[in-house]
């Protein structure tokens, strides 16, 4: 996991949503972010997303879980909900639009692909009482700094 600061003390989700900004000790890449690959942005991101997930008391359940219909990138059980957590990383230079905002890659086809891959996550996990698709977006701002919004329940089911 990645080791960062400012995960304690967070309040409750207000409005379905929460903005954090993190202090990252340890980032676990071998290179300046700005030399990365978008995968390895993209992993990054996800271990932010994990350790904050971790830190809200959820129960992590799996990472990068694939099945015929894709690859959801955080399963985890949030009490006696399943969540399947889409993870977008961006990195955000000096010069870079500040409202461009990484949830706005979870478009229509992805959320259609997530209720496919809940279905087929659910039915391995049918203790758990309801489904929740949460996205968390997270800005690398310099090396060290991030910031990171959780959007709690970002999207309903349509059946």
């Amino acid at each position: 996991m990645v080791a960062v600061q400012g995960l304690s003390g967070m309040g409750p989700l207000s409005d379905g949503m929460v903005d954090v900004q993190l202090r990252v000790m340890d980032t676990c890449l071998e290179k300046p972010i700005d030399a990365c690959t978008q995968r390895e942005i993209g992993l990054y991101g996800e271990d932010l997303a994990a350790s904050y997930l971790e830190a809200r008391g959820y129960e992590l359940l799996h990472r990068n879980w694939r099945c015929v219909f894709g690859e959801a990138d955080i399963v985890a059980a949030d009490g006696d909900e399943l969540v399947l957590v889409e993870v977008k990383t961006r990195t955000c230079g000096l010069y870079d639009n500040p409202e461009l905002a990484p949830e706005i890659a979870v478009d229509s086809r992805k959320r259609s692909r997530y209720e496919k891959l809940a279905l087929m996550c659910y039915a391995e996990q049918s203790e758990l009482a309801s489904v929740r698709f949460d996205v968390i977006a997270i800005k690398l701002v310099g090396e060290q700094d991030v910031l990171l919004r959780h959007l709690f329940a970002a999207y309903s089911w349509d059946r």
